[in-house]
């Protein structure tokens, strides 16, 4: 009895075991079909964004951030240490060239001219004198020069005795060394006045630097110093620039030195306009930091509004193409070496190989397709799902 149960549970297991054998079976074969119906992968096209290569001019620049600057400007100094006494000018004044900026103290000074030229016209009276005795002596020595001549010709004939012809000529003589002695002294006096006068035009010349004046027209932009400061050389007081005349300077890495050449075109924007200018100047050696200085000239018509120091970006023009396929840098891939794009023909992809000949940063153009050419800036499911000959769909 215990056996034939036994028998019976077995089988309704194997019945339950069986039934659900033949339930899973029928779920995959349902699935198989569905699947079989369904479009396989690839088979469609592949969605698509893409751009139209465009024809016409190119320019590729390099970027730069420029300075205003005057053409001409000064770094006032003085030439002499003393006090500075008064401050004509104040910063944003206008000054002419010649005004005076500032005065120094320059009481010493004019007593040391003061001294010199009393010292000259000492020397001068002494020199009056002497040359009134020079003249008397001059006088007497031709007269004792005379009576010389005659006694010696009376002593010669015995009209008289030769010692009183001796005499007139030693009175002759001793008139004549005063008369050379006289001379000597005046020589003297005369290269002391010419000494004293060179000292005091010195003088006068060091009093012109107590008086600190403008060496051109333009506008005081910084002052330093207030009264009762001690200026000495190389301590500036003021600086001065002519606003008349400003320029655009920066400074370009050497390795840019290559592409950017003086005469180059400069593109930069001032109050939302774009200017065009040249680049005028580049210096002829590198700075400590290995960079060139580079000077481009603003014309007059901008001057009014820029501010001296102003800081402007600029455009230095490399090269220019005047017709040139352009398409954005997000339609370029690159294999090893080489750049390509994809270009869409006949709803397939062909993979074209392109020369770049510059790059800008948002565009490049390029050599090896044609303008017009609908090229794929954009894939759906991604670059690496492209190849050459696949189907695909654009979209806008």
């Amino acid at each position: 009895m215990k056996a034939l149960r036994m028998v019976i549970i077995t089988s309704g297991v194997f019945g339950l075991v069986l039934v659900v054998g033949i339930s899973v079976n029928a779920l995959v074969n349902a699935k198989k079909q569905q699947l079989s119906q369904a479009p396989k992968y690839g088979e469609s096209p592949v969605p698509v964004h893409v751009v139209a290569a465009t024809a016409g001019e190119y320019v590729q620049g390099r970027d730069y951030l420029a300075v205003v600057e005057p053409v001409q400007k000064a770094e006032i100094n003085a030439r002499v240490q003393s006090t500075v006494e008064r401050i004509v000018v104040d910063e944003g004044s206008r000054v002419k060239s010649g005004d005076l900026l500032l005065q120094l103290d320059d009481r010493e000074i004019k007593a040391n001219i003061e001294s010199m030229t009393a010292q000259i016209a000492q020397v001068q009276a002494e020199w009056s004198s002497n040359t009134s005795l020079i003249q008397s002596l001059q006088e007497s020595a031709a007269y004792w020069k005379k009576e010389t001549d005659r006694d010696q010709s009376l002593a010669h004939n015995g009209a008289i005795p030769v010692s009183q012809a001796e005499k007139t000529r030693d009175q002759y003589v001793l008139t004549r060394g005063k008369l050379e002695s006289a001379q000597e002294q005046s020589r003297a006096l005369t290269h002391q006045i010419e000494s004293l006068t060179q000292k005091k035009r010195e003088l006068e010349i060091t009093l012109g630097y107590y008086s600190i004046v403008s060496p051109f027209s333009g506008v005081v932009t910084q002052r330093f110093v207030d009264p009762g400061d001690i200026a000495m050389p190389g301590k500036p007081l003021l600086l001065i620039e002519d606003h008349s005349s400003l320029k655009l300077s920066f400074l370009i890495p050497q390795e840019d030195l290559p592409e950017v050449q003086e005469g180059a075109e400069v593109h930069f924007r001032i109050q939302g306009g774009l200017e065009k200018a040249t680049l005028s100047h580049l210096f002829p050696a590198l700075n400590e930091s290995r960079m060139l200085r580079a000077e481009i000239s603003l014309p007059a018509a901008l001057h009014p509004i820029v501010k001296s120091g102003q800081a402007i970006p600029i455009t230095v023009t490399l090269k220019r193409w005047p017709d040139a396929t352009r398409l954005p840098v997000s339609a370029i891939l690159q294999q090893g070496e080489q750049n390509y794009v994809y270009v869409v023909h006949n709803d397939r992809l062909e993979k074209t190989t392109v020369e770049i000949l510059g790059n800008n940063g948002d565009e490049v153009a390029v050599l090896g397709i044609a303008p017009d050419s609908q090229v794929v800036e954009h894939a759906f499911l991604g670059w690496a799902k492209l190849a050459a000959g696949l189907e695909v769909e654009v979209y806008p």
